[in-house]
């Protein structure tokens, strides 16, 4: 995903906001986020800054294939 010139704090608090997901850990390059929706599925993403700081890419594992789809897309509606 191309975020322009956005940083990487900026683009965790977005996806943070956006899909109510507690940060686990942050790195320099990476940051990691849990979180469970109203139906008690579990939400796990991995956000990592490519070498280009405007490149990201998004890992989402979740217990429902169906939200774990969408989830994916709303995170690339954000951007």
């Amino acid at each position: 995903m191309n975020v322009g010139s956005r940083k990487l704090d900026a683009v965790m608090n977005l996806i943070s906001a956006s899909l109510h997901l507690t940060l686990v850990e942050k790195l320099s390059v990476a940051a990691s986020f849990y979180g469970t929706s109203i139906q008690d599925h579990s939400v796990a993403m991995l956000v990592k800054q490519s070498d280009n700081p405007a490149i990201f890419s998004v890992d989402l594992k979740c217990s429902d294939a169906r939200l774990a789809s969408s989830l994916i897309k709303e995170v690339e509606s954000l951007f």
